[in-house]
């Protein structure tokens, strides 16, 4: 009997830890049905999270808050056309640090076909989309620093896919944070294109066979009960110098004091809605308003972009202080010229000077990028170094150049540049010659050509 009982505890025993084994081993495959919101990693079988879904991590919360197919992104000026073929998928989103600590990470956001190819961001289209969101989703999440608790962010990707082969029904946004979670887009996407993506036929006829040199009759001035333009300075400038007619403004890259003045303004109808351009030249002045050059100083110019809806100022791009020209005097009497097919303007002008008996100048082409204004051109314009020579033997350098740009090659998205160089080197006459510089959409600018002639040599 002893021995009958000693052998049913040991196998109570064996039966007991069996269950106890088990409890255990389902409860490490048993998927984990507590995520919040329904937020589950890839693969798990908890109901798809939708577009405007909040879900947490173990230190964030994270939405993505708008999804949409696209032709085109971008404002005329950051502007990205899909491939042949091809579409856009544009993602907004947000996320918040719910944590009492600063956290470092940010989530990663890529699109998913149904085949489980992930999808990197297209670099220049994100740029792009990101240009033309409203205050409320204006892109501002940490790159290089740490997101503080309770702070939340917007963020924006775009992805470039075939367009045969998407299908919202089918593809998922997938954020990879702590984990990785799938968010379904299907039924949630509106499909559509940038308001400004596509210039009326009207306009690009209009544009097509010409060459310009300065505002075409697209634009006119406008005025100041429309656009008041007290309304868009008082803003940028320090205060409004009412002896001198001048707004204050101080340069952010030397010290001193500018007195702006309007240079000028124009309005451009673009899909029937007016746009202002408005450009503003300054000298260096002392405390008291006067004028107080020097040499190493530059001067400054401020060019806005801005539409208004229902009397409400919107700006598209500003920069109130650009640096350039020298001593302490900016060029004035710029030209707005058409820059681009898309309805893309900007203002032109030579920015001269000279040194040790040597003139020199060079080509300004200011125009939007992103929310600022960018100058364009990095080009030589003329050079004279007559006024170094000493004696009557001197081979002097004297080359000019006039520059139009060319509407005729439209390919690109923003038309090339013919500048004609005449003059002499060295003494020596120069036959007039016409150079063709296309745009560099990479580096966003007008870059110099190899062997370009006119040397800065002094």
């Amino acid at each position: 009997m002893t021995n009958f009982l000693k052998r049913l505890s040991m196998l109570v025993g064996f039966a007991v830890l069996a269950l106890i084994v088990g409890v255990v081993i389902i409860s490490f495959i048993a998927p984990d049905k507590t995520q919040s919101n329904g937020a589950s990693p890839s693969g798990n079988t908890t109901p798809a999270l939708k577009i405007g879904d909040a879900f947490k991590t173990s230190n964030l919360e994270i939405k993505i808050t708008r999804v949409e197919v696209r032709d085109t992104v971008g404002r005329t000026w950051t502007q990205s056309s899909a491939a042949d073929g091809g579409i856009f998928v544009a993602v907004a989103y947000n996320y918040r640090n719910i944590t009492q600590k600063p956290v470092g990470t940010n989530p990663i956001v890529r699109l998913k076909s149904p085949d489980g190819i992930i999808y990197d961001p297209d670099i220049d289209a994100s740029i792009g989309f990101r240009s033309e969101l409203a205050a409320n989703e204006k892109v501002n999440e940490k790159i290089l620093s740490d997101l503080n608790p309770g702070i939340q962010v917007n963020g924006a990707e775009v992805f470039e896919v075939n367009k045969a082969s998407f299908n919202p029904d089918t593809w998922k946004i997938l954020v990879k944070a702590g984990g990785d979670f799938e968010i379904s887009i299907a039924k949630n996407i509106p499909q559509g294109e940038a308001k400004e993506s596509v210039p009326s036929k009207q306009g690009n006829d209009a544009a097509a066979g010409t060459i310009s040199d300065t505002a075409s009759a697209a634009s006119s001035a406008w005025d100041d009960l429309e656009a008041p333009p007290k309304s868009v300075l008082e803003k940028y400038y320090a205060e409004y110098d009412k002896a001198h007619d001048c707004w204050i403004a101080v340069n952010q890259d030397q010290p001193g004091r500018y007195c702006m003045k309007i240079d000028r303004k124009d309005k451009v109808i673009v899909e029937s809605n007016p746009r202002y351009y408005l450009l503003m030249v300054g000298h260096m002045v002392d405390e008291d308003g006067n004028e107080a050059s020097t040499h190493a100083a530059s001067g400054l110019v401020g060019a806005f972009v801005f539409e208004v809806n229902s009397g409400v100022i919107k700006m598209l791009a500003a920069s109130p202080s650009i640096s350039i020209g020298e001593n302490g005097q900016s060029p004035a009497d710029w030209e707005l010229v058409k820059l681009g097919p898309a309805d893309y303007w900007g203002w032109k002008n030579i920015d001269s000077g000279g040194n040790m008996g040597c003139m020199s100048s060079r080509y300004s082409i200011l125009a939007p990028y992103g929310t600022g204004i960018k100058d364009l051109s990095d080009i030589s314009a003329g050079f004279d170094d007559a006024g170094a020579c000493t004696d009557q033997n001197c081979q002097s350098t004297s080359i000019d150049s006039k520059l139009q740009v060319d509407s005729t090659s439209g390919s690109e998205k923003l038309y090339p540049l013919t500048i004609t160089i005449s003059g002499k080197a060295k003494g020596k006459s120069l036959e007039p010659k016409k150079w063709m510089i296309p745009f560099d959409s990479k580096k966003w600018k007008y870059v110099t050509p190899a062997n370009w002639p006119i040397k800065v040599s002094c």
